[in-house]
């Protein structure tokens, strides 16, 4: 396990900022919408194969000529059924470090730090165990379950080395990286990529934030905003009706 924090240049918070929060927290319907539109399809894929074929020759078995048949809104649709999974299982394991296991062990330190000053307390005959126990400072590890394609049909096992490689480049892609390069949108909740350190929020959700905000402190304005915001529309329609 490296224990070197990756060095994260403006390509890879590009890279993982994309991967993250325009492809990974995406739902599946908003991503066969996007394979749907041939100039997004484009986009996309061009984004992931900078971030997941690692600039080598991937496809199984094909020439390079070949690579023009290729669907590319369908292996987009599938990369993110692929790898979807595997990063609700890392944002299930990150939180649950930040938020169960890096104070627990905060109030271990604490606990081994004041113990002296502790005498009154029950479990003060006990403090030589406590310091001799490791338990709360063991490395925590967490299990992620992987799923790939193989096939019979050629009679003999075939694994499909182009989705091994997909994993493999994504857990490349994510590992080093601190555990401060991700957090939680303060609006909507899904992660974020902390390309700056005053990052707090999805595109679109600081407005969204602001707004919900002025209804729960203001009501009655936002009440009267939105009627003179409607009579105005009202007017304008009526107008162009007129004219």
């Amino acid at each position: 396990m490296p224990k070197n924090p990756k060095k994260i240049t403006p390509k890879t918070k590009k890279l993982v900022q994309f991967l993250v929060q325009d492809f990974l927290e995406a739902d599946a319907e908003l991503i066969k919408g996007i394979a749907g539109d041939e100039q997004k399809t484009e986009d996309y894929w061009n984004n992931l194969v900078a971030i997941l074929f690692d600039n080598a020759f991937w496809m199984d078995q094909l020439d390079p000529e070949d690579m023009g048949n290729i669907d590319h809104g369908r292996s987009i649709v599938e990369y993110h059924a692929l790898l979807k999974p595997m990063w609700d299982q890392f944002k299930v394991a990150l939180l649950d470090y930040k938020n169960e296991i890096i104070p627990s062990r905060d109030k271990a330190q604490a606990l081994d730090r004041d113990i002296e000053n502790l005498r009154s307390t029950e479990y003060y005959q006990y403090k030589d165990l406590l310091r001799q126990s490791d338990h709360a400072h063991r490395e925590r590890f967490y299990d992620m379950t992987v799923q790939f394609k193989f096939s019979f049909d050629p009679g003999r096992a075939t694994f499909y080395k182009r989705t091994i490689d997909v994993v493999n480049n994504f857990i490349d892609l994510l590992s080093g990286l601190p555990l401060s390069f991700f957090r939680e949108c303060n609006h909507c909740g899904k992660f974020i990529v902390m390309t700056r350190s005053d990052k707090r929020f999805c595109p679109g959700c600081a407005a969204k934030k602001n707004q919900k905000d002025r209804w729960r402190n203001d009501s009655e304005g936002m009440k009267l905003k939105e009627k003179i915001r409607y009579r105005t529309k009202r007017k304008q329609i009526d107008g162009e009706k007129d004219g």
